[in-house]
């Protein structure tokens, strides 16, 4: 029995481990929102319309870095009419 404890919280703290280690490399919705300059409806709304990946940790949204910056890519350009 006291093996399994020991094994359980080696597993917990390997768990905290990863998801330290996922935290450096992404952000929640709120600082995406922040980051960005949009607000946490649209976010969702990106995330459904599967133009934005959110991954789930836990009951957590998080995006990565590399996530968000292909979404920034991927929106379209301003046009803007040159006057003469």
């Amino acid at each position: 029995m006291e093996n399994q404890y020991f094994t359980s919280r080696a597993a917990q703290r390997r768990a905290r481990q990863r998801a330290a280690s996922i935290q450096q490399r992404a952000m929640s919705v709120d600082e995406f929102c922040q980051r960005y300059g949009i607000g946490r409806t649209r976010a969702y709304e990106e995330i459904k319309q599967r133009a934005l990946r959110g991954l789930k940790v836990g009951r957590r949204t998080i995006i990565t870095e590399d996530d968000a910056e292909a979404w920034l890519k991927r929106l379209p350009v301003l046009e803007t009419g040159a006057t003469s």
